[in-house]
């Protein structure tokens, strides 16, 4: 019995086929799905307009042709996003600015931010972000997130901590350590201020059996991030 095996070509002509049926339906029942899309030198889309009358704009840095800005518009022309990035020299990304505001009858969206850092190897040691509902009044989300590793490059322990009007929120906020087992790379016990919040058993080959959890804000009242 011969076997048909896909080769990557098949996949290019299928995806060739949805475009195609995509564009004959839009044709069909007089609704365009995408009406004009743009691209640049180097074959990077800089601009697409949508059938309902949406727009997204982007731009790339001259130098490596990483993202540099991003914009979304409503059909009204109201802006949806405005979005910048930078980059560290070997490419991380460090920051993420969006300051388009909330518009509308019920506003949505807002001006936010995330930041980013490093360390020698490149992991993700810091992330940092808030929200901003209303023009000039920062509703007050913000969130500092900070990470550990261990000499295997595993994750030791991981602190969240997240305010809103000063105040914290539990249930998005915790201390969590994480214990792996003697020899092993596999995960044993994940706590979250000194109470289990997470066991892991495995079998001989290492196949993952049984989880036991429970949620992590249920006995803590407190969280305390390693600084």
């Amino acid at each position: 019995m011969a076997v048909w095996i896909p080769t990557p070509e098949d996949e290019i002509c299928r995806a060739f086929e949805q475009i195609q049926q995509l564009w004959d339906n839009s044709i069909l029942h007089g609704y365009a799905y995408i009406a004009q899309v743009g691209y640049d030198e180097y074959e990077q889309k800089v601009f697409c307009a949508y059938g309902n009358g949406t727009s997204n704009t982007w731009a790339y840095t001259p130098e490596l042709l990483r993202l540099d800005h991003m914009t979304a518009r409503t059909a009204t022309g109201n802006m949806m996003f405005d979005n910048a990035y930078t980059y560290d020299l070997i490419g991380n990304i460090l920051s993420l600015t969006n300051d388009a505001v909330a518009t509308g009858p019920n506003p949505i969206g807002g001006k936010y931010a995330h930041g980013y850092t490093y360390d020698l190897f490149n992991r993700l040691t810091t992330a940092n972000s808030y929200w901003e509902y209303e023009e000039g009044i920062q509703d007050d989300y913000t969130n500092e997130l900070t990470l550990g590793y261990g000499d295997m490059h595993r994750i030791s322990y991981k602190c969240q901590e997240q305010l809103r009007d000063g105040n914290i929120v539990q249930e998005h906020s915790y201390l969590k350590d994480y214990a792996y087992a003697t020899g092993r790379n596999h995960i044993q016990q994940i706590t979250n201020n000194g109470d289990p919040s997470g066991t892991y058993k495995y079998d001989k080959n290492g196949n993952m059996r049984n989880i036991t959890e429970q949620p992590w804000f249920a006995n803590s009242d407190t969280v305390f991030c390693v600084g």
